[in-house]
């Protein structure tokens, strides 16, 4: 909820402890507030470094690849998805995912949360 946080720097933080690299080997974008703009300003960070025809890892969570992906596309930068952070299980229908329950409340609110999103960012343009 605080503004002046950004998620980037816990994010590089977190990635120079996992990795092991060195804080000049991060390059961290804290300038946007959502991820229309993150795309925006990573491909200005890509074209400063002349690296606009590199591929890239994009990395979030599975319920909002699909919006992320085709921001970055619009921005001409060539991805590589990799998606984290499933939610629900996998392979076959199971009708405890519709039930009511507070984790079925969770998910479903993250479902609609990337529907209202993805109009949204339609609507405006910015995919």
């Amino acid at each position: 909820m605080d503004q002046t946080l950004r998620e980037a720097h816990f994010l590089g933080t977190y990635s120079q402890t996992l990795t092991g690299a060195y804080s000049q080997e991060i390059i961290l974008e804290a300038n946007s507030r959502n991820t229309y703009e993150n795309a925006i300003e990573t491909a200005r960070i890509l074209d400063s470094l002349d690296l606009k025809e590199q591929k890239v890892l994009l990395i979030t969570s599975a319920s909002h690849m699909a919006r992320a992906l085709r921001c970055f596309k619009k921005q001409g930068i060539l991805v590589i998805p990799f998606a984290v952070d499933f939610r629900g299980q996998q392979g076959d229908w199971n009708p405890f995912w519709i039930l009511p329950s507070y984790a079925s409340l969770e998910d479903w609110n993250i479902l609609i949360k990337e529907w209202v999103g993805l109009l949204t960012y339609r609507l405006t343009g910015y995919i």
